[in-house]
């Protein structure tokens, strides 16, 4: 685990980083904001890929997205990839604002593996 993340709980798998937002929370604009912190520590990292786990948001606005696509950009910069595992709503409401054309979500909401 890298203890240097404030909300994040990550870990290393070789070129990749394993970010996982645990316990279930309501992602508004203030833990949007202090997860950005978080998000540039990601995107600064050698990590070839993240793999970014939100599969326990159980709410969200859209600033959490912005923080995604940033993210996402920030990776993109340096030719690593970004890709989501999220909650069945966050799925939802990727596929009805088109955002799962833009960000890459791997397997299912209820995939733990």
């Amino acid at each position: 685990m890298d203890a240097g993340y404030k909300i994040l709980e990550v870990s290393w798998h070789g070129r990749t980083v394993v970010a996982v937002l645990p316990l279930t929370r309501v992602v508004g604009y203030e833990m949007s904001q202090e997860l950005h912190d978080d998000f540039l520590r990601l995107a600064e990292s050698a990590a070839e890929s993240v793999e970014l786990d939100l599969r326990t948001v159980a709410c969200t606005d859209g600033s959490l997205f912005s923080r995604l696509i940033e993210l996402q950009g920030a990776l993109q910069k340096r030719s690593a990839a970004l890709q989501l595992r999220v909650s069945g709503i966050l799925k939802e409401v990727m596929a009805v604002t088109k955002l799962d054309q833009l960000l890459h979500v791997v397997g299912g909401s209820d995939d733990r593996g």
